[in-house]
């Protein structure tokens, strides 16, 4: 399908050509879907996600400093 529509759906620098500038448009939007380079359609982001990132990233910390911790080697022994 090489119509006018899909080639400017996809044309994101507006050269006129669909190429390597438009694929790294595309991949610099996460692959979401746009109408064009000044249309950028933002993936949804939650407080629930931010929250839940943060926390499973503090409790891989804490696992890290807990483990690395002199109290565990002793009850270790």
């Amino acid at each position: 399908m090489n119509d006018a529509t899909s080639v400017s759906d996809r044309d994101f620098d507006h050269d006129g050509v669909v190429g390597a500038n438009d694929l790294a448009i595309w991949n610099s939007n996460f692959g979401v879907p746009v109408v064009a380079a000044d249309k950028v359609v933002p993936e949804p982001t939650s407080m629930v996600q931010i929250v839940v990132i943060s926390w499973q990233f503090i409790a891989s910390r804490m696992r890290f400093s807990i483990s690395q911790s002199n109290c565990c080697s002793i009850l270790v022994k």
